[in-house]
């Protein structure tokens, strides 16, 4: 057996093994107490009335010009055609993606004449995203906000990622917005 002796390279090359064993471990714990949990909020002020940016939010054919699904869209469900009328409470739409294994679900809870809420499923499998996007009047114009809430089921990882999850998944939002921004300046 090979004897290892203080200053030698595999007596450091043990202790930097414990070192990293004990920094895992602690990492470990850690992330045992963060919760899993996101909040994501983002907002655009659209220079265009009320109206106009509510009839955006509400158009069943819109959604799909603004909504920006990162390598997919939105479509119908079924034989329901995405063009013409109001989203609607229960309204459920597919989201599709360029991976033909993958498809997800956008479901609306509810629509007022202050904003929107809905529910997404990204995937078959994932856990429910709670969307709400609000508007209100501020002297620059209106100022429309997206807030979204989830929880993470990536195992011992969850909670770290979390942590990321604005910085990951908060550009998407930021694109939708401007477009939704450019949509109804043009518009107006």
């Amino acid at each position: 057996m090979l004897e290892v002796r203080p200053g030698s390279f595999y007596y450091q090359l043990r202790m930097v093994m414990r070192y990293l064993a004990i920094a895992i471990l602690v990492a470990f714990l850690i992330g045992l107490f963060l919760p899993a949990t996101y909040t994501i909020n983002r907002s655009i002020v659209i220079d265009a009335s009320r109206s106009d940016v509510m009839a955006a939010l509400k158009s069943v054919e819109s959604i799909r010009d603004w909504m920006y699904v990162k390598n997919g869209r939105i479509a119908p469900k079924g034989d329901m055609p995405l063009s013409g009328g109001e989203l609607s409470p229960n309204q459920v739409l597919d989201i599709s993606y360029d991976a033909e294994d993958r498809a997800g679900q956008l479901t609306m809870v509810s629509v007022s004449n202050s904003g929107i809420q809905f529910d997404v499923i990204p995937r078959k499998e994932a856990s429910v995203v709670s969307n709400a996007i609000q508007i209100s009047k501020t002297d620059s114009g209106i100022l429309v906000t997206w807030t979204v809430n989830g929880e993470l089921n990536a195992g011992l990882f969850s909670s770290y990622i979390a942590m990321f999850a604005n910085n990951i998944a908060g550009q998407n939002f930021e694109i939708s917005l401007k477009n939704l921004k450019s949509l109804v300046e043009q518009r107006s």
